[in-house]
């Protein structure tokens, strides 16, 4: 009977921690459908340099190998207040993954990087963890 009581509540127990473990994990980033960016700490992504707030290397993943760079490439440095935006023509690293350099005048940057990303064609930002429309991580960060 002992046995029996011991075993079950071992059961319910691992059945619980491994639960738990699953919802701590959250999405992982492999899941995710469409284009998006990764973005850990908004202070350390943009660096202010002069009059200019920089994004000095960011990827920009799901962007497919047989995929031209050249209209979002052409887009962002069209977008009111971008400086300059470079992206790579291809993924030197990682498949379906282009670095990317973003120079924006610091007048509304965040106004203008939500432009931008749209330009991007960005479904997503990957926020200290967590998976956010464009529209929710703008909402978080104001």
């Amino acid at each position: 009977m002992k046995t029996r009581l011991l075993s079950c509540l071992f059961i319910c127990f691992a059945t619980i921690l491994s639960t738990g473990n699953m919802f701590s994990q959250g999405v992982s980033d492999n899941n995710i459908k469409g284009r998006y960016i990764i973005v850990d700490d908004l202070n350390s992504f943009f660096v202010e340099i002069d009059d200019n707030v920089v994004a000095e290397s960011f990827q920009l993943y799901n962007i497919m190998e047989d995929e031209s760079s050249k209209p979002c490439h052409v887009g962002v440095n069209e977008v009111t207040n971008v400086v300059k935006f470079s992206i790579e023509s291809s993924s030197s690293t990682y498949e379906n993954q282009r670095r990317c350099k973003l120079i924006l005048k610091k007048l509304n940057y965040l106004s203008t990087f939500k432009y931008v990303l749209k330009n991007m064609e960005v479904d997503y930002v990957v926020y200290q963890g967590k998976v956010l429309t464009v529209e929710d991580f703008f909402i978080t960060i104001k």
